[in-house]
């Protein structure tokens, strides 16, 4: 078996200035399909529904996976058949090298990519190679084809990057989460699985960004809690102690003495 065949079985531009439904593969297609909305907007069959697609979305499909088209006209346009309401790039291919190129990742079904430009030359490029019919073209478009399907990679990666929230973000939302949960208690896990990161991640871009551990930010707060408790409300300190998010009155007295050189009775006295 050839490992670098690669077979395009359809490619092109379409301009739709009707309306225009495509119901023939919604039983599953036999190839791969890629297509890039580049005007106008379309309704695609994706997993169970069909989906409004709106320029700059890449959708992929792999032989098997049902395909339906739908293109109508918006209200403003029902009377004007001659103005275009949908645009697309397609390609239909298959071949070994595009089983192995699509077996080493992950691809989300659709795709809002950041900027199509340097995929839409590809495509166009390819589109018309395809059409001339001598070797060197024949080789052109086994190339581009090869080259469009890592573009793809590459614009996904891309618009992943982009939908990443900045590490400003990610901070702010750590430390909200922590001050939020600190008396009521939670685990470093939590906090990770709350913003999206691992747990060692959190960690380290917490310890760098405030210059103390999750830990001790915690223990700060519930320190902190118990102390205007204690100077306002007429609780036991160890009910205090208990609501503050400590496991018991011993080693609030001890980590309260630690910090502040009084113990909670002096502090109490003092401020009231």
């Amino acid at each position: 078996m050839d490992t670098e065949a690669v077979i395009i079985n359809l490619v092109g531009y379409s301009a739709h200035h009707k309306p225009f439904v495509y119901r023939d593969q919604k039983k599953g297609i036999n190839t791969y399909l890629f297509r890039l909305q580049t005007q106008g907007a379309a309704k695609a069959r994706i997993g169970e529904s069909m989906q409004t697609i709106t320029p700059g979305e890449l959708l992929l499909y792999k032989p098997g996976d049902p395909y339906e088209l739908e293109i109508w006209p918006p209200a403003e346009l029902e009377e004007a058949s001659h103005r275009t309401i949908s645009c697309d790039y397609y390609v239909f291919c298959s071949g070994s090298w595009v089983d192995t190129w699509w077996a080493q990742d992950e691809r989300p079904a659709r795709t809002k990519i950041p900027s199509e430009g340097r995929l839409v030359t590809i495509w166009d490029q390819l589109a018309r190679e395809r059409y001339t019919n001598d070797s060197i073209s024949a080789a052109l478009s086994t190339y581009l084809l090869k080259t469009l399907c890592l573009m793809i990679d590459r614009a996904i990666r891309d618009s992943q990057i982009q939908r990443r929230p900045s590490t400003a973000f990610l901070v702010h939302a750590i430390r909200e989460y922590i001050e939020e949960h600190a008396v009521s208690g939670f685990t470093v896990k939590d906090v990770a699985d709350h913003v999206g990161l691992s747990t060692s991640r959190v960690m380290h871009l917490f310890k760098d960004s405030f210059g103390v551990t999750i830990s001790q930010y915690t223990l700060d707060i519930k320190l902190g809690a118990a102390r205007q408790q204690i100077a306002v409300y007429d609780m036991t300190l160890e009910e205090v102690a208990l609501q503050c998010g400590f496991p018991n009155y011993s080693y609030f007295y001890r980590v309260f003495v630690e910090r502040y050189k009084v113990t909670p009775k002096e502090f109490r006295a003092l401020n009231r």
